[in-house]
């Protein structure tokens, strides 16, 4: 116990309260729903307020060895500097703390040699599970047999593989902004589509190509480039569009500026 300069533990909280140490870990381990069934309220109270007079933390490991789970989930993403990734890991985050998990990210800069580094990396970790926002197309990096036996789902983009995804309507979000750019009398477009291997660049530009295509307006292949997903790439593909003589009068951007 702390009095004596040794950890403080379960058994000892439990032993000085009368409990059975399993009464103990349940409240103060056990998962978020859980927790409040565990003991009654006057006895979950004693149990909390004994634990934060001692200075009771858990111990992750011994709980890891005992359950055979980590609680802990890896996420994997291109980068956390653009804004719309860093604010999915904040949800990821929040909904699994709602569950009693932790979570931690890594991020790959959408490289497939770097993608199967920190795969692997975050499986040394004895994860629960992975949540994969660096998917590509083909689905490469997700072959790898370290794998196997591991739950994940991608997350913001999907794969041509059939991997469960969750992501927007791409191709309709890139419709509609088609259909906002004909409204405005837009005949003569251009798409920065972004990198060809993700699925958000991909989906998005078909739902806007095919859309003026429908409108009898088919865009040519020179007013759709491909580029990074960074500032760099963006300024670069809207230069060589703008500067040529077919000369857009409006431009779908797919790339973002990082965040500050």
């Amino acid at each position: 116990m702390a009095g004596d300069g040794g950890p403080v533990t379960l058994r000892g909280i439990a032993d000085r309260l009368g409990l059975h140490v399993s009464t103990v870990s349940r409240v103060l381990n056990g998962p978020s729903g859980e927790q409040g069934r565990a003991a009654s309220g006057e006895t979950a109270r004693r149990i909390r307020e004994l634990a934060d007079e001692l200075g009771y933390r858990p111990n992750p490991h011994a709980t890891s060895l005992r359950t055979r789970r980590s609680n802990l989930v890896g996420v994997l993403f291109p980068r956390l500097s653009e804004i719309v990734v860093a604010t999915i890991y904040e949800g990821v985050e929040e909904e699994a703390t709602l569950r009693g998990l932790s979570t931690f990210v890594t991020n790959t800069h959408d490289d497939p040699g770097t993608q199967r580094e920190r795969i692997g990396m975050v499986l040394g970790r004895r994860v629960d599970g992975l949540i994969i926002g660096d998917a590509h197309l083909d689905g490469a990096a997700l072959a790898d047999p370290a794998l196997d036996g591991t739950p994940f789902v991608l997350v913001n983009r999907r794969t041509d593989t059939g991997h469960p995804a969750v992501t927007c309507d791409d191709p309709l979000g890139g419709r509609l902004v088609a259909e906002h750019f004909l409204a405005l009398g837009h005949r003569r477009v251009a798409v920065i589509a972004g990198e060809p291997f993700a699925g958000t660049g991909t989906d998005r530009t078909t739902g806007f190509t095919d859309r003026y295509r429908e409108a009898g307006l088919p865009l040519p292949a020179h007013r759709v480039r491909h580029c990074r997903f960074d500032t760099a790439g963006g300024h670069r593909a809207a230069v060589e569009l703008l500067s040529g003589p077919d000369r857009p009068t409006a431009i779908f951007g797919r790339c973002r500026r990082p965040s500050r």
